[in-house]
């Protein structure tokens, strides 16, 4: 997935979910990190995604950890932060993430 992604970005190198998804791919293959052509604000979740592997590549789990249950903590249905914790930190997933909240019916 890593080729794709990169060819997108290439081709689109100011389009800050590309360019997001680039950063993302880096740090999982654990290059090194490389400047922002765009903030990296303008696409909130894949940015906690980065920071996520980026903390756990430098040995701040517990960091991204409790970044990752703020996010919950605000919306418990972020399917991205439910994801991230139950593949990086064994957090099992619960009722919450599969079935609707009351004031969501």
């Amino acid at each position: 997935a890593a080729w794709y992604l990169e060819t997108a970005f290439r081709r689109h190198p100011y389009f800050s979910e590309y360019e997001m998804w680039h950063h993302i791919c880096r740090a999982r293959r654990g290059e090194p990190p490389v400047p922002f052509l765009s903030p990296p604000v303008l696409q909130p979740d894949l940015y906690r995604y980065y920071r996520t592997l980026t903390d756990i590549r430098n040995g701040h789990e517990r960091r991204a950890k409790r970044r990752l249950e703020t996010a919950l903590d605000r919306d418990s249905h972020d399917s991205l932060s439910h994801h991230l914790l139950e593949r990086y930190f064994d957090r099992p997933l619960d009722q919450r993430h599969f079935f609707p909240t009351p004031e969501g019916l």
